[in-house]
C-alpha cells in the first residue's frame, strides 16, 4: 500500500514539475507575445507621413488593350525613388452606398515619408515621362493628399 502511495506522490511531483516547466514555457511564451507586440508598435510611424491618391478616369474611345498597358505604365511610375509604397487597382466591389464613388477607372495610392518625398515624385523625370505620355488615356483625374498621423 505505502508503495503505492510513493508511486502516486511520485507521479504528483513529476506533474507538479511538468505544470511548473509549462508554466515557465508560457510564461516565456507571453514574453515573446509581449516583445512581438512592442516591436509591431515601434514599427508604425510616429511622425506623420503622406498618402497621394490618384483616380483616372480613362476616355471611351481608349482601347481595353491599351487600358491593360497602363499597368505597366503604372509599374514604371513606381520607380521613383522618393516613394515609400506603392498600390494601384480598380474600383472595388462594395456595397453600393451614396457616399461611395466607384465610377473611375483605375485609383493608384502612393505612401511618401513626407511632403517634401511627395514634391521630389512630382518632378521627378520617372514622373514627368509618366504624365507626358498617358496624359490623353484620361477624361479625369482627383488627386487627394491626405497626411497620416498614426
Amino acid at each position: 500500500m505505502y508503495k503505492n502511495i510513493r508511486y502516486v506522490s511520485f507521479n504528483i511531483w513529476i506533474a507538479m514539475i511538468i505544470i511548473s516547466l509549462g508554466c515557465t514555457a508560457l510564461s516565456s511564451c507571453k514574453q515573446e507575445i509581449e516583445v512581438s507586440e512592442t516591436k509591431i508598435k515601434n514599427n508604425i510611424q510616429e511622425k506623420p507621413f503622406l498618402i497621394h491618391t490618384v483616380y483616372f478616369w480613362f476616355k471611351d474611345e481608349v482601347s481595353e488593350d491599351r487600358i491593360q498597358l497602363f499597368a505597366n505604365d503604372l509599374e514604371r511610375l513606381s520607380k521613383v525613388s522618393s516613394i515609400q509604397s506603392f498600390y494601384y487597382g480598380p474600383p472595388a466591389s462594395t456595397e453600393a452606398r451614396a457616399v461611395v464613388d466607384n465610377t473611375y477607372d483605375i485609383a493608384l495610392n502612393v505612401h511618401f515619408a513626407s511632403i517634401e518625398d511627395e514634391a521630389k515624385y512630382q518632378v521627378d523625370p520617372i514622373h514627368l515621362k509618366f504624365v507626358e505620355e498617358c496624359k490623353d488615356l484620361w477624361d479625369k483625374v482627383v488627386v487627394y493628399d491626405n497626411l497620416v498621423q498614426k
